[in-house]
């Protein structure tokens, strides 16, 4: 179960208090619900965490870089590796996993567009890559068919 936002920003600025890096479980929860945020438009909601993380990615760049970096790069590359084509085609795959794993990963980069985290651009044409293999499976259609 996901921790609300409020408890992951009690948690991080107790963290940070006692001066110590972020993590990436930490960055993955200010990510996670302040793209959530985003994308279902209550980002006016949230201005004061966005505001606070702000700063300390300001007192922080390195180690939160890092920390957002890691967090977006597992998620990425376990879509990338989720939509094998092998796998998709099977009757027992997790396709409704897949398409809320896909959707976290959007919260993942909308916020981390929103807070100015680069993310590199192979990682996201990776990530085109893997969502025009999952297109066809959305549609309803069969992928096994071909594309003709």
């Amino acid at each position: 179960m996901e921790t609300p936002l409020p408890d992951v920003l009690a948690e991080i600025e107790a963290w940070i208090a006692r001066g110590k890096p972020p993590t990436r479980l930490q960055a993955r929860g200010l990510l996670l619900g302040l793209g959530d945020a985003l994308l279902e438009g209550r980002s006016g909601d949230e201005t004061e965490a966005f505001a606070r993380v702000a700063g300390w990615i300001e007192r922080a760049p390195d180690p939160w870089r890092e920390a957002f970096s890691s967090e977006i790069s597992m998620a990425a590359t376990e879509h990338v590796r989720s939509v094998d084509p092998r796998w998709l085609g099977n009757p027992k795959y997790d396709l409704p996993y897949t398409v809320e794993a896909r959707h976290r990963l959007e919260s993942r980069l909308a916020c981390a567009e929103h807070l100015g985290i680069e993310v590199p651009e192979e990682l996201l044409e990776a990530i085109a890559r893997a969502d025009a293999l999952l297109a066809p499976y959305l549609e309803g259609g069969s992928a096994a068919s071909g594309s003709g």
